[in-house]
């Protein structure tokens, strides 16, 4: 599960990526399964800044359930520290996303299935979330 926009990032230079980068190398450390990320600019899905984690560790709760032969996913995320309508981080500063995206990017929530790292991705949900300012 996780995020990705579709085009490269223009207000993050140098120092601004290597600090991103530390944020997130923390971030990492503190949450437990395995989180990526990128900054884009690499060969096919990763051209693209992205942020994932897996599925069960992103989700508040995951629940399968078999629907006549199908099986049915039920899952819940809430999170205090990011603000999809306001479109900015919340925690542990504010910080508003179209600093780093700039105006207009829109963001699309996905999951995937991934057998490694290597390996093409199977999406399974790719949803698009374009920015709106709120008044």
């Amino acid at each position: 599960m996780g995020a990705q926009i579709t085009r490269p990032m223009s207000g993050l230079g140098r120092i601004g990526k290597s600090i991103c980068d530390l944020l997130l190398k923390l971030l990492s450390a503190n949450i437990p399964g395995q989180m990526r990320y990128s900054f884009g600019g690499g060969e096919g899905e990763d051209s693209f800044p992205f942020i994932s984690f897996p599925l069960s560790t992103a989700m508040d709760d995951l629940r399968v359930t078999d629907h006549d032969g199908q099986a049915e996913y039920y899952m819940t995320y809430r999170s205090d520290k990011v603000d999809l309508a306001g479109w900015k981080i919340r925690h542990p500063f504010d910080f508003k996303l179209k600093r780093i995206w700039g105006d207009g990017t829109p963001l699309q929530l996905i999951i995937y299935h991934q057998k490694t790292t290597s390996s093409p991705r199977t999406y399974l949900l790719q949803l698009q979330l374009q920015p709106r300012e709120i008044q």
